[in-house]
């Protein structure tokens, strides 16, 4: 709720806050201790605050709307191809057992 009264969700596209929401709560869990946190002292303190919403900022970095593009397309750092990365391609093979 938060969140969405400030505005950080107003980049998002309708149609996948719902997802957004659900990811960004499991991006939480995972790579940060402000549920925990939260969890433990029932308090929403200012550098909790300032922690929630950088991993937000950071979690939209990396977010694909359901078009399958970026989110914030005018990021190149998560985007190998556009930063002139070479990416190795695997090729997998099935094989007929017959």
């Amino acid at each position: 709720v938060w969140a969405g009264l400030g505005g950080l969700f107003d980049v998002v596209p309708v149609e996948d806050i719902l997802r957004f929401e659900r990811e960004l709560l499991d991006f939480l869990r995972l790579e940060t201790s402000v549920l925990s946190t939260i969890a433990e002292t029932n308090l929403f303190k200012d550098d909790v605050q300032a922690e929630t919403e950088e991993a937000i900022e950071r979690f939209k970095r990396i977010f694909r709307i359901s078009d399958g593009t970026m989110l914030i397309k005018d990021d190149p750092s998560v985007d190998p191809l556009a930063r002139g990365i070479d990416i190795d391609q695997e090729q997998l093979m099935v094989r007929s057992s017959r």
